[in-house]
C-alpha cells in the first residue's frame, strides 16, 4: 500500500470512529505527502528547463564549430 493510500485509510478509520484529531492528525499527513510531492514536481521541472537550456547551449557551439570547419575546409581548398 503506497503511503498516500495508508494515510487515507487511516484518515477514513478516523472519521469512522469520530476522532476529530485524528481526522486532523491524517488531513495534515496528506498535505504534507501533496507539499512533497509539489516540491519534487516543482524541481524536476526546474531541472529539466536546465538541462534544455545547456542542450540548446551545446548545439549552438557545435553549429558555429561545424562552420568554423567548413570554412577552413573551404580555404584550405581554395589553396591547392
Amino acid at each position: 500500500m503506497s503511503q498516500e493510500n495508508a494515510i487515507s485509510t487511516r484518515f477514513l478509520i478516523a472519521a469512522v470512529h469520530g476522532g476529530t484529531r485524528a481526522m486532523q492528525h491524517e488531513f495534515h499527513q496528506m498535505l504534507s505527502v501533496a507539499q512533497s510531492r509539489d516540491q519534487d514536481c516543482l524541481s524536476l521541472k526546474q531541472q529539466q528547463k536546465q538541462e534544455v537550456e545547456a542542450n540548446h547551449s551545446e548545439m549552438d557551439w557545435m553549429r558555429k564549430r561545424i562552420q568554423n570547419l567548413e570554412a577552413e575546409i573551404e580555404y584550405r581548398l581554395k589553396r591547392v
